[in-house]
């Protein structure tokens, strides 16, 4: 950039001053050119003189495809370095077939150029070559152009449409910087570098195509020394995005950390991503405030951390199964995502803040491979209703379901060891939870503010101090083991609880408190259907009932758990026969089927390899 404006500021100084910059050789038939005698090659030139270069090109110029010369011949091969720098009055002008180059600042300024035929064996466009050339409405970038310089058709303010040619690999900085009326534009596979400012300024550009190829393209964006940001479709009106390739940001300027060249562009409502993207990268679509439609395709493994945060008008996006990792804070403040989210099987993790602040979220369905739901993961989701976990997660983490005010049960795994800091705080909706004997950790605030709370069942048998509970949850009932009242109303954090109910078989009920997740079915006496959920259901008083539990396909019984006991030894071919003490609870696990660890109903090396990551903690 600098090199261009040192350039432009000599042209301007020679042509103040009435100094020659360069002296041409020759004048023929009212065209200036320097000669190369060696090559027997002729490039157009300009007559600099006092009154400025505006006058000596005017109207329609033809050039010749070669010229005669004290009875020599040469070819022109070259317009060159500011051949009609400021020609005002050029109207139009012809390109031989013979031209291999157009050279910096060549048509610069030329206001009066509508349209111009750039010919085949054209491989180079310099510096600023048509900047500013206001009046030009149409030009045509023959696929021999290899190299597009600096601003070389920045301030074309009339220019509607351009197709990058395909042998073209960078696009420099401010390329097009200033087209206003540009309203598409595609990039084609070759390209693997787009500068800072490229399409800056370009206030009508709509739709953007970078079409489909294996190579990634990296896109400039720049801090100056005072922060202030700038990229490469500042000040556009961009709305409709097709990206059939990887993109990565690079940094220029003061500041090292690179931004998405989309980032906080609110004008954009859709983007379609092809199925050759594997990642989206960090940041790519955060703030984009107006964007609605987001079509993911099905090679895509990554997505990054905060890549859609804060597009606060998308309802709805579908991952593929092709995704293994979701970054923190991916789709965090999307406040209009209503439709239901399914989390693929190959992602292990939910990351921290993933789905923050997405109040209108209803239901989420999580893969059976996560093992671990991040801080804040869920936070604000005061819409949602229903959420299962998976019976691989170990860990919930603090405020990961905060403020999920909707939430009417939470059946928590049985292999869950740790519940963080305030990981259902204000879950004001609340009714029952159900706490299995592999907790050792409940965090500070758990479950404050869970109001209207009304049981708690607690198979902890290893009873600790906790302070999980308060501001109206210690109303609950608390169902503890056979045998462990008395440890649990000398254990602090628990004996706030006043309603503190062991699992005493000498009291009779008619009912029993369930929880089952939605991999089986529970049938009672051959009438009650119960799946995914927790909850009271009626059952025989003084007399045997009949349990039925039903996997669904692929699925078996992997565990029953009566009253902090696991009796699942007593099932005999998925039927279980017994008196029902009161006050009871029983909590049923249903699982994939041996081998079939991602429940795809085949059996397979992507079982082997889901196996082998849950035995190393993956």
């Amino acid at each position: 950039m600098k090199q261009l404006y040192l350039k432009c500021l000599l042209l301007c100084i020679l042509l103040l001053t009435g100094v020659r910059a360069y002296a041409y050789d020759c004048y023929v038939d009212g065209i200036y050119y320097n000669l190369n005698e060696s090559e027997k090659t002729a490039s157009v030139t300009f007559l600099y003189n006092s009154s400025s270069n505006s006058s000596a090109y005017q109207g329609s110029i033809t050039i010749p495809s070669s010229i005669f010369y004290n009875e020599k011949e040469y070819k022109v091969t070259s317009i060159g370095l500011g051949a009609f720098l400021y020609c005002t009055y050029l109207t139009s002008i012809e390109i031989p077939n013979s031209v291999e180059s157009i050279e910096d600042d060549a048509f610069n300024c030329c206001s009066g150029l509508t349209s111009i035929y750039i010919p085949s064996r054209v491989t180079k466009i310099g510096y600023g070559a048509f900047s500013s050339c206001i009046g030009l409405t149409t030009i045509n970038i023959p696929n021999s152009v290899t190299s597009i310089g600096q601003n070389a058709f920045s301030g074309c303010s009339s220019l509607t449409s351009i197709i990058i040619p395909s042998d073209v690999s960078t696009i420099e900085s401010g390329v097009f910087q200033g087209c206003y009326g540009l309203e598409t534009i595609t990039i084609g596979k070759s390209v693997t570098s787009i500068g800072v400012n490229t399409f800056s300024d370009c206030r009508n550009l709509r739709t953007l195509i970078i079409e489909d190829g294996p190579e990634t393209l990296s896109i400039g964006t720049y801090f100056s020394t005072t922060f202030t940001y700038s990229n490469t479709f500042d000040r556009c009106l961009l709305t409709t995005l097709y990206l059939g390739r990887n993109i990565s940001y690079y940094p220029s300027g003061y500041i090292s950390s690179p931004s998405s060249p989309f980032w906080r562009l609110t004008t954009l409502t859709s983007v379609t991503i092809g199925d050759n993207v594997t990642s989206i990268e960090n940041n790519m679509f955060s703030d984009c405030s107006n964007l609605t439609s987001v079509t993911i395709g099905n090679g895509v493994t990554n997505i990054g951390s905060s890549a859609f945060s804060g597009c606060s008008s998308l309802k709805s996006i579908t991952i593929p199964n092709s995704v293994k990792t979701i970054g923190e804070g991916t789709f965090s403040g999307c406040s209009s995502l209503t439709s239901p989210i399914t989390i693929p099987d190959g992602v292990t993790c939910i990351e921290g803040y993933t789905f923050s602040g997405c109040n209108g979220l209803t239901s989420v369905t999580i893969g059976n491979s996560v093992a671990s739901i991040g801080d804040y993961a869920f936070s604000g989701c005061n819409s949602l209703t229903s959420i299962e976990l998976p019976n691989r997660v170990t860990n919930i983490g603090g405020y990961a379901f905060e403020g999920c005010s909707g939430l009417t049960s939470i059946v928590i795994p049985n292999r869950v060891t740790s519940i963080g800091n305030n990981a259902f705080q204000n879950c004001s909706d609340l009714t029952s939870l159900s706490i299995p004997i592999s907790v050792t950790s409940i965090g500070n605030g758990a479950f404050y503010g869970c109001s209207n709370l009304e049981s708690v069942y607690s198979e902890i048998t290893d009873v600790f101090s906790i302070d999980a509970f308060g501001n109206g949850s210690e109303n609950a009932t608390l169902y503890v083991p056979y045998g462990k009242k008395l440890t649990y109303i000398q254990t602090p954090g628990w004996n706030v609880f006043n309603d503190i109910i062991e699992m005493d078989p000498a009291i009779m009920n008619t009912s029993l408190l369930l929880s089952c997740n939605s991999k089986g079915s529970i049938t009672i006496n051959g009438t009650t259907v119960f799946t995914n959920k927790i909850g009271s259901v009626d059952i025989l008083e003084d007399v045997e009932n009949t349990i039925v539990f039903t996997p669904k396909a692929n699925c078996k019984l992997e565990q029953v758990c009566f009253n902090g006991f696991d009796v699942t030894t007593s099932v005999e071919n998925n039927t279980l026969k017994a008196v029902i003490p009161a006050k009871s609870q029983m909590v049923v696990t249903f699982a994939n089927e041996s081998g079939d660890m991602n429940n795809d109903g085949i059996i397979n090396i992507s079982d082997v390899v889901l196996l082998v990551n849950m035995i190393l903690g993956q």
